[in-house]
């Protein structure tokens, strides 16, 4: 069980790499637009929807909403860097 839950922790990185790779192709999209970097009705529904999601998979709401928290503000910073870094070079 052990191995399945090393291959499980794997895969979870992996998706989180490609929601990375997402988020900075976002932020380029919204440095062309002047796109505000949050949407704070957006991801209010993201949260709300993700708990809905994860209660129809046994997940309690406390936990989907701290993990979802820190997922959206770990895309945050990372958007915030892009235009730091933009506006420093």
């Amino acid at each position: 069980m052990r191995a399945e839950i090393d291959a499980v922790d794997s895969n979870i990185l992996s998706l989180f790499a490609k929601r990375h790779a997402l988020s900075q192709a976002i932020v380029q999209a919204k440095d062309v637009e002047h796109a505000s970097i949050r949407d704070e009705a957006r991801e209010r529904a993201l949260i709300k929807q993700r708990i809905v999601e994860g209660r129809q998979l046994g997940l309690e709401a406390h936990f989907i909403t701290k993990l979802f928290h820190e997922i959206i503000g770990e895309s945050v910073r990372l958007q915030q860097d892009f235009l730091q870094n933009k506006l420093n070079s």
